[in-house]
């Protein structure tokens, strides 16, 4: 497990110490990855943090207040490295002076982006490259970045790709779409639930929904992605309730369509992608020994949880005839 790296961005009063924005990511990965609302006693040491629904600074800000309560106009600017040194207020503070805050961001960035904040600062500014990075990462074309960022769109976006440390896996989506129609993408199990691989591309190659697999090794979830794919390219039509066979051997499968609470909490990096709604379906299997499903089995069910509602059509696949 690599060590998450966190970059202070700004930074708020809270009793008895104080409340901080940042920017957070893998300790190996160079770029943002998410946001997180950080809780620092009066030691200054971190006590909490919690995950925000955002993917650059201002939707940061707002989700803090929308999701905990915390007042967006009472953040200050304030740029840190934090690392396990204890920072009380007073030292956040200090950083809010002009002179220091400027110093302060720009070895935030550098630390965060290497050399993309100085390509990118040396053609719009630092000030403007600190608002400018967090909607290239946010972004999932160069027409969707030039509609926030203006004419810099192209030089950015094509600074952005020379930097393959940068935000790999939002690389590796949009590359794997330019280049074979979808990407996939493997979650493995944790205290929360069992690994699950799914689909990112389907809708926008082929109009097809996503697809996604639960409780299943990754490589034989893979190929059964690549099997919709394939299907979904021929013009064929997957639904809820019905049996298909040849996805794989010897075992039919069927297919439930995903609720939107299970989508937003399951497919995130389709989310990135698609930035509006999307369909999705689920692949469900059953089990090899006894050929129960999800619906009917306990154990299974608790292995493969469905993402939403079993259609009213599924009951038992046809029995092969003799």
């Amino acid at each position: 497990m690599t060590e998450e790296r966190a970059w202070l961005l700004a930074a708020q009063r809270a009793w008895p110490g104080w409340r901080g924005l940042a920017a957070v990511a893998g300790g190996g990965h160079a770029g943002c990855q998410g946001y997180e609302l950080l809780s620092f006693g009066a030691d200054g040491r971190r006590t909490a943090a919690e995950r925000l629904p955002a993917d650059h600074p201002a939707a940061a800000a707002a989700a803090a207040e929308r999701v905990f309560g915390v007042d967006a106009a009472a953040w200050r600017p304030a740029y840190a490295v934090l690392g396990a040194d204890p920072l009380p207020w007073a030292e956040i503070a200090a950083r809010t002076d002009p002179a220091r805050l400027e110093r302060e961001r720009r070895a935030c960035l550098q630390d965060a982006y290497d050399g993309l904040f100085d390509e990118v600062a040396g053609r719009v500014g630092e000030a403007r490259a600190a608002l400018i990075l967090p909607m290239v990462r946010a972004a999932s074309s160069r027409d969707e970045l030039r509609a926030v960022i203006g004419d810099d769109a192209g030089p950015v976006w094509d600074a952005w790709w020379r930097y393959p440390d940068i935000d790999p896996d939002e690389k590796a989506v949009l590359a794997d779409i330019d280049a074979c129609g979808w990407h996939g993408r493997w979650v493995r199990d944790d205290d929360t639930g069992p690994q699950f691989s799914y689909s990112i591309g389907f809708h926008h190659t082929l109009g097809a929904p996503e697809v996604i697999v639960v409780g299943m090794r990754s490589e034989i979830a893979h190929s059964l992605l690549w099997e919709a794919y394939r299907r979904a390219r021929r013009g064929e039509t997957v639904a809820p309730g019905r049996f298909y066979d040849n996805f794989l051997d010897g075992h039919p499968v069927t297919f439930v369509e995903v609720s939107d609470d299970a989508r937003r909490e399951y497919l995130g990096f389709a989310h990135w992608y698609y930035k509006t709604d999307f369909p999705a379906l689920q692949l469900v299997w059953p089990s090899a020994t006894d050929g129960r499903w999800p619906w009917d089995s306990e154990s299974l069910a608790c292995l493969q949880p469905l993402l939403g509602p079993v259609p009213s059509a599924v009951g038992s696949p046809p029995r092969p005839g003799p």
